[in-house]
C-alpha cells in the first residue's frame, strides 16, 4: 500500500508534473481516491482491502487455503475436499455447444461492454507473483486443456490470512469510486504518463487519435511491451471492444479540454485537465445510473438508483465489496459472443471478429489503409445495434477454452477461473451469500431455477443447494420479472451502486462545481448526456441509436420515448415484438419523415405504407415542430 506523498513532485520524461493528490478541502478528486471521505480518508481509496458483506467460510470451521490450516487449494486430486473441480463444473454446466440464446429484453452488447469498462474503473484484484501462491486448476485425462489451468492467488492485505478468525482480505488496487480512473489512472505515476503536459490539459494520443503506446514500460496486462497501448487501467488492451471504449473516452477528454481552452483562454494546463477530468467522471456516472443500470435491472428496479436521489452520507463506506467484485458483477461473462459484431459503416463490410482473435491486439483499431475501414467505429456501432447473449449458465468457447490465447492457439477457461477465484477469496457459498444480503436461502434446486436441465446438472455437481459456489448460483437463478438478473444479483447490485452513489462526496448531481458552473454548462449538458452523444461527438458515426444499451428491432424507440415519463418500466413488462412482431420487415416510416426522425435511427428505414407508422411518426414530428416553433 505504498503511495507517493502528496507533497512529491514527479519528473516524467523531462517534464515536471504537479502532484495529483488533493488536499482534504479540495474540490478536485485525488488520483488515488484518498480524502474523498473527510472523516475516513482511506475509504474507497486505491490499495485498500475490499469490504465483505458476508462472513467468510474461513471463520466457519471449513479449511481453506490461507486460513492457517495448511489445507491445499481444493479442486484437484489430493486436495482433501469434496468440492467439485472448477473445470468439471465448466464442462458440465457452461458449455454452450456452439449456441447461446440471445437475451429476451433487447439488451445490446454495449451492456456487457460498458459493464466491463465500468468494472475496470472500480475493481482490480491483482495477483501475487510468488511461486507459493500458484493455485492451478487440475485437468482430468481426456480434456484438451492440459495439463492445468494456471492461476495465481490474489494479493491480500498485510497482516491478514493468519488464522480462521483472521482470513485473507483481498486488496482493490484501484479506486472504488466511479471517477474514470480507467481513463486517468489510480496512481500519480500512471496519471502523469498519460498527460500531454503543457498542451491545453489534454491526454496523450498516438497516430489515428488512438491511445498512446506504453513507451515507459509501465505495468500492463498481457505485456509491458511498447507495442501495447497505455490506458488508465492496466487491462486496456484486454480485448478490442474494451480498447475502443478507452479510446472513445480519451477522445472525449481532449474534446472537452479543447472547448474549455477556447472558452477560457486564461485557464492553466492544470485547470483544463482537472475540469475535463471532472466532467468525464460525471459522464461515466450519468451513463451508468441513467442508461446502463436501467437496461440491466429494468427501469422499475433501477428507480431507487436515480442519480437525482443522491444524498451524501459520510458514514457510507464506498469501498468495493468482495462479493460484488468476485461473484455478483461477473454476470457479463455469460453475455459474451463467440464473434464480436462489426457494424457496416459507410462502405466497410459488416463482418464479425472472432472474440478468440480479439485479445491483446492494439493493431486492430486503426483504419485499414487498403479498404479504408475504420474498425473503431465498426466496433462501437456493432456493440450498440446487436442483441447480446442471455445472462445464464451458458458461455462461449471463446472465453471457456480460448481466453487470452494467441489466435489459433488454446487459452484458459473463464468459468473455471471465476469459480476458483471465488474459492481463493473465501467467498461464502450461494445460500450463505443470500442470507448475508437479507434473502431467504434456497431449500431446493427448484428454488433457484425453473430450468430442469440446469437443476439436474447442479444436483449432480453439488449434491446440495448448500454447497453451490456463489457465482454459479448467481448465474443459475431465474431472472426477476422485468429484469435480466436474479434475486440475489438484483439485491446486491442495488446495494453496491447505492453505496457508490451516496458514499461519494464528488457524485456529480451533488457537485455544485459541475451542475452550477457556466463554464461547464457551455460545453456539456449533464442532464441529458448519453453514451450515444459521446460516440457521435468523437467519431464519424452519424446514425447512432439514442439508447445504445437497448436494441430496437423496428426503429420504434423514438415513438415511445415519452411513455417513460408516465410508465418508466413499460418496456420491461411488454416486449415490443408483442406489438409489432407481425409487421413484415419492420420498415414503418416513409423517407419524407427522415428529416424529423432520422437522428433516432442507426440506419435509414425503407419506405412503407403502414398507416400506424406514418400516422404515429408524423403526429409526433408535427408535435415536436409545433413545440419548437
Amino acid at each position: 500500500m505504498n503511495r507517493l506523498s502528496c507533497a512529491s513532485v514527479l519528473l516524467v520524461v523531462g517534464a515536471i508534473v504537479a502532484p495529483v493528490c488533493a488536499s482534504p478541502a479540495s474540490n478536485v478528486r485525488s488520483i488515488d481516491g484518498v480524502g474523498n471521505n473527510l472523516a475516513q480518508p482511506d475509504w474507497g481509496a486505491a490499495d485498500m482491502p475490499m469490504q465483505r458483506v458476508a462472513e467468510t467460510p474461513f471463520s466457519t470451521g471449513a479449511h481453506y487455503p490461507g486460513d492457517g490450516s495448511g489445507a491445499t487449494f481444493y479442486g484437484g486430486p489430493g486436495s482433501g475436499t469434496t468440492a467439485a473441480n472448477p473445470r468439471v463444473i465448466s464442462n458440465r454446466l457452461y458449455d454452450d455447444q456452439g449456441h447461446s440464446p440471445v437475451n429476451d429484453r433487447r439488451m445490446s452488447h454495449m451492456v456487457w461492454q460498458w459493464g466491463q469498462f465500468l468494472d475496470h474503473d472500480i475493481t482490480l484484484a491483482e495477483t501475487s507473483s510468488l511461486p507459493s501462491e500458484y493455485a492451478p486448476i487440475h485437468i482430468y485425462p481426456g480434456d484438451p486443456m492440459t495439463p492445468s489451468i494456471p492461476l495465481q492467488r490474489t494479493q491480500y492485505a498485510s497482516g491478514t490470512g493468519t488464522s480462521g478468525s483472521n482470513p485473507r482480505q483481498q486488496v482493490n488496487s484501484i479506486t472504488s469510486y466511479i471517477d474514470a480512473s480507467n481513463v486517468y489512472g489510480s496512481d500519480a505515476v500512471r496519471a502523469a504518463a498519460l498527460r500531454d503536459i503543457g498542451n491545453g490539459g489534454r491526454l496523450k494520443t498516438s497516430a489515428g487519435d488512438l491511445l498512446p503506446f506504453n513507451t515507459m514500460g509501465l505495468p500492463n496486462a498481457g505485456s509491458t511491451s511498447p507495442t501495447m497501448f497505455l490506458g488508465g487501467d492496466v487491462r486496456a488492451n484486454e480485448q478490442v471492444g474494451l480498447t475502443a471504449m478507452h479510446t472513445l473516452f480519451v477522445r472525449e477528454h481532449n474534446r472537452l479540454a479543447d472547448l474549455l481552452a477556447t472558452n477560457n483562454p486564461t485557464w492553466s494546463d492544470e485547470e483544463l485537465y482537472q475540469t475535463s477530468r471532472k466532467i468525464v467522471g460525471a459522464e461515466m456516472q450519468a451513463i451508468t445510473y441513467r442508461e446502463f443500470l436501467p437496461a440491466l435491472l429494468g427501469k422499475g428496479y433501477a428507480r431507487s438508483l436515480s442519480p437525482y436521489a443522491y444524498a451524501y452520507d459520510d458514514s457510507i463506506d464506498a469501498t468495493i465489496g468482495n462479493e460484488f467484485a468476485t461473484s455478483i458483477y461477473r454476470f457479463g461473462h455469460s453475455m459474451l459472443p463467440e464473434v464480436l459484431p462489426l457494424a457496416r459503416v459507410g462502405s466497410s463490410p459488416a463482418e464479425g471478429l472472432p472474440l478468440a482473435n480479439a485479445y491483446f491486439d492494439p493493431t486492430f483499431l486503426g483504419s485499414d489503409t487498403t479498404s479504408g475501414t475504420n474498425h473503431l467505429e465498426q466496433i462501437l456501432l456493432g456493440l450498440s445495434v446487436n442483441k447480446a447473449q442471455e445472462i445464464d449458465t451458458k458461455m462461449t468457447d471463446a472465453v471457456r477454452d480460448f481466453l487470452f490465447g494467441s489466435p489459433g492457439a488454446g487459452g484458459m477457461d473463464l468459468a473455471a477461473l471465476n469459480i476458483q477465484r471465488g474459492r481463493d477469496h473465501g467467498l461464502p457459498l450461494y445460500n450463505e451469500m443470500r442470507i448475508a444480503y437479507g434473502l431467504a436461502p434456497a431449500t431446493s434446486f427448484r428454488d433457484i431455477t425453473s430450468d430442469r436441465d440446469v437443476r439436474r446438472k447442479l444436483r449432480d455437481l453439488y449434491g446440495s443447494v448448500d454447497k453451490i459456489d456463489s457465482w454459479v448460483g448467481v448465474l443459475a437463478e431465474d431472472h426477476v420479472y422485468g429484469s435480466s438478473v436474479g434475486e440475489l444479483s438484483l439485491t446486491a447490485i442495488v446495494e453496491e451502486f447505492t453505496k457508490l452513489r451516496d458514499g461519494d462526496r464528488f457524485f456529480y448531481t451533488g457537485d455544485s462545481e459541475l451542475m452550477d458552473n457556466p463554464a461547464i454548462d457551455a460545453v456539456i449538458d449533464l442532464e441529458t448526456i448519453s453514451l450515444s452523444d459521446i460516440m457521435q461527438w468523437n467519431t464519424d458515426l452519424v446514425h447512432v441509436p439514442r439508447n445504445v444499451f437497448r436494441v430496437d428491432r423496428w426503429g420504434f424507440d423514438f415513438l415511445f420515448e415519452r411513455w417513460d415519463d408516465f410508465w418508466p418500466d413499460w418496456d420491461d413488462h411488454f416486449h415490443r415484438d408483442d406489438f409489432f412482431g407481425g409487421f413484415g420487415n419492420g420498415s414503418f416510416f416513409p423517407n419524407d419523415l427522415l428529416t424529423c426522425m432520422g437522428p433516432h435511427f442507426h440506419s435509414i428505414p425503407e419506405p412503407s405504407t403502414w398507416l400506424i407508422g406514418l400516422s404515429a411518426g408524423l403526429g409526433l414530428c408535427l408535435r415536436r415542430r409545433t413545440r419548437s416553433a
